[in-house]
């Protein structure tokens, strides 16, 4: 079969078929609103551990994602397809991870549940690289990253809040490890036939590089030593770990400190919904304000949300979804203009150096969100334990401390040296690029 084509626009386009199967991606999407409390509730994993097996598979990660990158970049002919089929038929794997046997406990339930997972995000690995090195390959201007942004981000909006319904019926279900079963096995199933026929109309453009490449180690540490991109790296890291603390402790506020979590679903749907809607918002936006001045002001609604978890357990559940409202839309710039940012860094890159890395800036940018995230997670792990959380049952006074700590103080330092390093980030003024906004109004001018 034919991967690889001349025709800029047939593979522009052919790259949104990727698109429709996110649809029916809900096991990934539930990971990040229930499978915490799944673990710790339902097969009764302690909270430290279930941080435990987010790090070591972010850890597998750190060794396998700059290898998978930089292998990306150097195939010769179709570079990004094969790989990603091969991550497509490691997919199954997620289904391990939800439906452990049953017989298993203690240690060997951790084993399992950790070797499974690693598999699971090899197989992400193997996908999400080269499908985000291909979005900017076969993208040409800020205008077409962003669009490609906001469309999988709709697609990937409709999934997640499927996987929110699902977490509100598993929430009140009396057997929660039983009615997750056909859920799985069947939207997991569907996915994968639906990836696997989408992929194989999928077509890549041709890549020439001016110069050889170098050694792996010695590319990671030229591309690291871009201060743009590690400023960028550092933004990225600051609103990663905001995004998880608040997604890990949402359904133990809404239970456990709030009394209600029959609203658990709705404080995500508020966030989901209103972040898409204000991703069209942003998209019309940035021509005019410019990248960096967009994702600034996304922190500062990112600060107020965190600031006002104080005034939550007074105010209540309907405080807290309205808190849920303002995240959304300043998370909403950071996803519309992160992927263009890294784009035009990976451009300026290729300018100077002759060489198209942009598996290896994808790499790292995926990489240090999994890093991010997974220590974020561990650490709340650990936090959750040490003030003393007992499932299913009522928390004593240490638990508030340690819900404040992961909701809001260990956020807020993270938003705070973010907002300090984009009023820093001078890629734009430095090297006479006009922030988006010249490419995004010449843009306005041709069809997307």
């Amino acid at each position: 079969m034919q991967l690889v084509t001349d025709n800029e626009n047939k593979a522009f386009r052919r790259f949104f078929l990727l698109a429709p199967p996110i649809l029916l991606n809900v096991p990934v999407a539930l990971l990040g609103s229930y499978f915490a409390i799944y673990a710790t509730d339902v097969l009764l994993i302690a909270p430290a551990m279930v941080g435990s097996i987010l790090l070591i598979a972010r850890i597998f990660d750190g060794v396998t994602d700059p290898m998978i990158g930089v292998w990306s970049d150097r195939r010769k002919g179709a570079r990004r397809i094969p790989l990603i089929f091969l991550g497509a038929l490691l997919y199954p794997a997620l289904a391990l991870v939800w439906l452990p046997p049953e017989s298993l406990q203690g240690v060997w339930l951790f084993v399992w549940v950790t070797a499974c997972y690693v598999l699971y995000e090899l197989s992400e690995t193997l996908r999400g690289v080269p499908v985000s090195a291909l979005g900017l390959e076969v993208t040409r201007t800020p205008r077409q990253r962003v669009f490609v942004q906001v469309i999988f981000r709709l697609f990937a909006l409709v999934t997640y809040l499927t996987s929110l319904w699902l977490m509100q019926h598993l929430t009140d279900h009396s057997a929660p490890r039983e009615a997750i079963k056909p859920f799985i096995l069947g939207f997991m199933g569907a996915y994968f036939v639906l990836y696997l026929v989408s992929l194989s109309f999928v077509r890549e453009l041709p890549q020439r590089q001016r110069t050889e490449e170098r050694p792996v180690f010695r590319m990671l540490k030229e591309v690291l030593a871009n201060r743009y991109h590690r400023q960028f790296l550092g933004i990225q890291t600051a609103e990663v770990v905001a995004f998880a603390c608040i997604g890990f402790a949402v359904p133990y506020v809404t239970r456990y400190v709030l009394d209600r979590p029959e609203m658990t679903m709705y404080v995500f749907l508020t966030n989901a919904v209103t972040a898409m809607a204000a991703s069209f918002i942003w998209w019309r936006i940035i021509p005019r304000l410019g990248v960096r001045k967009s994702w600034l002001i996304g922190q500062y609604f990112w600060a107020a949300v965190l600031i006002g978890w104080v005034l939550v357990p007074s105010l209540g559940i309907w405080f807290f979804i309205f808190l849920a409202f303002l995240s959304g839309i300043g998370g909403a710039a950071g996803n519309c203009v992160g992927y263009a940012m890294l784009g035009d860094i990976a451009d300026f890159d290729a300018r100077e150096s002759g060489r198209k890395r942009q598996g290896i800036y994808v790499t790292i940018y995926g990489l240090i969100a999994k890093l991010a995230l997974a220590a974020t997670a561990f650490v709340l792990g650990w936090i959750l334990q040490a003030s003393g959380y007992e499932p299913n049952a009522e928390q004593e006074r240490g638990f508030m401390i340690g819900i404040t700590l992961i909701v809001s103080v260990l956020p807020l330092i993270g938003i705070s040296l973010s907002i300090r390093l984009l009023h820093r980030y001078r890629l734009y003024e430095d090297h006479g690029i006009e922030d988006g906004r010249s490419a995004f109004a010449a843009a306005d001018r041709q069809p997307a």
